[in-house]
């Protein structure tokens, strides 16, 4: 969209927006220098062990990119490989572009593509994605362009996660070996260099000269500048001392009546894909009880939290976001808090009992979901004590199962095996939930080697008709995301799969 020739404040997105990496035109200007503002960076840096995909994919998919990519109506369009062949139902062959230089200066080769996902399949590397990539049998080097992915099943997410930043990311092995990992240096194949790295401050970048993509990066240089409060960041923005942030459901209505400003708003700016959740530990008493989980998730009166903290800028969702067509399934959710507290009584807490809520005050929407909760859950019985945790922290925690309840939201993710399989099945990395049901695994374990569409589907809905009987989970809603920039960006679209993607991005002189 040109500022230049922009008749209203805000564009609606509804309908699919170009994705990573895909050119969309020229660059109408070149050079430059483009300052970003975010909440929060990345707590890891390492493309292979993060696991934050919010947080830390605005700087991974700027340093780092994978085989394919999301095109603008979601299907799958070349990246590092200029094309692939499926020879049969458990092989694929990917030619690799010839030419294309890591930050350090070295060709990409095929011997990079199979170090990258055996690093990440190597359990002494403590990838949270493993899970997603072990149908992985062998990977076998042709040529220096040519790379062979051999499958131990028929595997339907493949190509999609190949297109996602889940541990797919292509990464030099001798920058590995010489750092012990990637979390002090980022050497990638992507559009900018980072330069440096100052964490709770910024981060700096340049354009990379040698991108295999002829005529972009549009500027030359990046900074990403960390400013938590959100109030400062559209502060910021109206001085002119940054270009680009995001806002919440809060503050948009204000960004909406500034003629200066630029407000893009719809489920497809990436918090649209993205789902907020109150996860109980199912580990633990009194939440291992599905009765219990019954109870909150009858207590909680998801609409009333959409009006209040969005604003009603969002959709009341079950496990895959609504903007997840066609898989997503529409939940037939009902407020019954006399109903939730027999529950209780019948798992034996007649009086109710207390817990621990714990969110991070880098997303304040869920720290003011989390309230909500607290406010819904104690007419029940339920005493909610909430606990603010600085993000790093939170995550560990989380991870880690040191927790009674977490508020979240998680995201954006390119395939619903993402939401389904990689959050519940029994020994995923990411089952965080500590849930465990064999009859959910089987279903779970079946749609991924379901190759036929609508087939898959089917197994798709029924496991989504579980979490929701189960509660592992207790979902809440899919916020539309608002992203704002000021009158000198030029060409910046949104990406519902990451939150910036700056590439095409130019500077009006």
């Amino acid at each position: 969209m040109s500022n230049r020739t922009r008749n209203i404040a805000v564009v609606v997105l509804a309908l699919a927006l170009p994705a990573i990496g895909v050119a969309q035109g020229v660059c109408t200007s070149s050079g430059g220098h483009l300052v970003v503002a975010d909440s929060v960076g990345p707590p890891v840096l390492d493309p292979h062990k993060d696991g934050s995909y919010a947080s830390s994919a605005l700087v991974l998919t700027l340093v780092y990119e994978s085989l394919l990519q999301l095109g603008e109506n979601n299907e799958l369009v070349p990246g590092l490989a200029s094309s692939w062949e499926n020879p049969m139902p458990t092989e694929y062959v990917f030619t690799l572009r010839e030419g294309v230089k890591f930050h350090n200066g070295r060709e990409m080769t095929a011997a990079d593509v199979k170090y990258s996902f055996e690093r990440v399949l190597d359990p002494e590397t403590g990838s949270p994605f493993r899970g997603l990539w072990t149908p992985i049998q062998e990977i076998v080097v042709e040529s220096d362009y040519q790379v062979r992915f051999r499958l131990s099943q028929p595997y339907a997410p493949f190509l999609r996660y190949l297109a996602s930043y889940y541990g797919s990311f292509i990464v030099p092995q001798e920058v590995v070996e010489a750092e012990g990992d990637l979390n002090r240096i980022a050497v990638g194949t992507g559009p900018f260099v980072l330069t440096e790295y100052v964490p709770g401050s910024h981060l700096e970048f340049v354009a990379n000269e040698d991108y295999w993509r002829s005529g972009v990066p549009c500027v030359d240089g990046l900074t990403l500048r960390i400013i938590e409060d959100e109030s400062a960041r559209i502060a910021a923005i109206r001085a002119g001392s940054v270009d680009i942030t995001y806002v919440t459901a809060a503050t948009a209505p204000l960004i909406a009546r500034d003629s200066d400003l630029f407000l893009l708003q719809g489920n497809n700016v990436v918090y649209g894909m993205t789902l907020a959740q109150l996860v109980p530990n199912t580990s633990k008493p009194p939440f291992d009880d599905p009765r219990v989980r019954m109870a909150i998730s009858m207590a909680i009166d998801r609409q009333q939290i959409v009006d209040a903290v969005l604003f009603g800028a969002g959709e009341v969702s079950g496990p895959l976001p609504p903007g997840m067509t066609p898989w997503a399934i529409a939940p037939e959710y009902r407020v019954d808090r006399e109903g939730a507290r027999q529950l209780l009584a019948e798992a034996g807490y007649p009086d109710g009992f207390a817990a621990t809520l714990k969110a991070s005050p880098q997303y304040p929407l869920d720290v003011a979901g989390a309230q909500m909760i607290a406010e819904q859950l104690a007419e029940i019985g339920i005493d909610v004590s909430i606990e603010q945790v600085e993000w790093g922290i939170f995550l560990t925690q989380w991870s880690s199962g040191d927790y009674d309840m977490v508020a979240l939201t998680s995201g954006p993710l390119a395939e619903p095996d993402g939401f389904t399989y990689d959050y519940f099945f029994s020994t995923s990395p990411r089952n965080r939930s500590q849930f465990r049901t064999g009859e959910l695994d089987d279903i779970l374990q079946a749609q991924r080697m379901e190759l036929d569409h609508e087939s898959r589907l089917e197994l798709l809905t029924t496991a989504q008709e579980q979490i929701l009987e189960l509660n592992p989970v207790i979902y809440l809603y899919s916020a539309d995301g608002f992203e704002v920039h000021g009158p000198r960006v030029d060409g910046y679209t949104p990406s519902r799969h990451t939150r910036y993607y700056f590439a095409e991005t130019s500077l009006a002189d």
